[in-house]
Order: C-alpha cells, then structure tokens, then sequence
C-alpha cells in the first residue's frame, strides 16, 4: 500500500457496510492515517455504513498515529467522506470532482 499510495495524486477508500466485523478495513484505515496526507483521500460512505462504528474507530487510530505520519498536526475533522445514495451519472461526476482536487 505505500508503494501505491506514493505514486498516487488521490486515494478512494470504499466503507460502504463498513462494520465492526471489517477488521481488515480498520488495519488498512491505520495504514491509510499513517502514510498518506487526508487531503488526499476520500472515503466513500452509504447507508450500509455503520458510522458510529466508524467515528469510534477514526477516534482510537488517531489516538495512535504513528510519529511519522503526515497527519499528526491535521485536525481529525480534516476526514472527507461522500455519501452515496444513487451511483447516477450526476452523482459519480460529483465523487470524481470530489477525488481531482485532492
């Protein structure tokens, strides 16, 4: 994931049914805080997703940032999520508009 995420201008990270039974989610969402600038990433949320579970989770891996990571002086507000409700047309240009500026 380092090695991709270095090369990379955006990251889109999908939690739609993202739950507490997605452990593997939460080790790559650890990984993701540390390496890469929030800035640079979009997470991609729906109905399915357990957002509680989610803000718990962004709360206790924030507490645990490693020393290196780019994000240690970024607020935890800094998080950008789109919520999808359709995947129309409109709704994909959105989330794409969403992901250049980042």
């Amino acid at each position: 994931m380092r090695r991709l995420v270095a090369v990379s201008d955006a990251v889109l990270m999908d939690l739609r049914s993202f739950s507490a039974s997605n452990q593997g989610c939460v080790y790559e969402l650890g990984r993701l805080l540390d390496a890469i600038d929030l800035g640079r990433v979009v997470f991609v949320i729906d109905k399915t997703t357990d957002r509680r579970f989610l803000e718990a989770t962004l709360e206790a891996l924030w507490s645990s940032l490693a020393a290196e990571s780019p994000n240690r002086s970024v607020a935890e507000s800094a998080a950008r999520f789109f919520e999808v409700r359709s995947l129309s047309a409109a709704e994909t240009q959105s989330l794409i508009g969403h992901l250049c500026p980042a």
